[in-house]
């Protein structure tokens, strides 16, 4: 039986393998990149806030890469539907997380069908482990045992980075300091630890 650390590196492998092809999704006419990911809760199902976690990331990492030049949004798959849902156009590409719990799951694909027929989005892509229910347009399908939420977020951050660092590239930044002006830093300037008090 495959160890999930093991599971981890060869989906991380399987991953890195298939991004040329989201590497070419990011043509120069995009504009805008969304993540979503499944955070149903259902009846003693604790909340699975992990690749929310992973979307939010995602998310931030390109707004930040790019300099503000590519929008960027995310929210959950049922969340989705209501406004975040009109930010997609034609110079989109969504990104969905596709969760590996079965519930989830089918909130997850259920929204990557929706915003596909809809016809409204440059490219509705899954990112996901082969399981029983699957989005059946473009996809990064990885195999191997199913991972759990915390060990899927290793293998799915490897593509949430390298879409930011070809973004980045694609819009004549440097990754290394893509605020010209340094309103952003890599590492953060000005904070202040204030002291706590427990």
């Amino acid at each position: 039986m495959e160890k999930p650390l093991e599971t981890v590196f060869s989906t991380g492998t399987q991953c890195m393998a298939q991004l040329s092809a989201t590497a070419r999704a990011t043509t120069p006419s995009t504009a805008r990149l969304c993540f979503a990911t499944g955070t149903t809760m259902a009846m003693n199902m604790p909340y699975r806030a992990t690749l929310n976690a992973l979307t939010k990331e995602a998310q931030l990492k390109i707004l930040e890469l790019t300099h503000g030049l590519i929008a960027t949004s995310y929210d959950s798959s049922m969340g989705y539907r209501h406004g975040p849902k009109s930010f997609v156009n034609d110079r989109t590409l969504v990104f969905v997380f596709v969760s590996n719990d079965p519930y989830t799951r089918q909130y997850d694909v259920d929204i990557l069908d929706e915003i596909a027929a809809d016809g409204i989005a440059q490219h509705v892509v899954a990112v996901q482990q082969k399981a029983d229910l699957m989005f059946g347009g473009e996809s990064i399908t990885l195999g191997g045992a199913l991972l759990p939420e915390a060990y899927l977020a290793l293998p799915f951050v490897l593509l949430a980075q390298t879409v930011s660092l070809n973004t980045s590239i694609k819009v004549g930044n440097t990754p290394d300091t893509p605020s010209p002006t340094g309103t952003v830093n890599r590492v953060v300037k000005g904070v202040t630890i204030h002291p706590f008090e427990a």
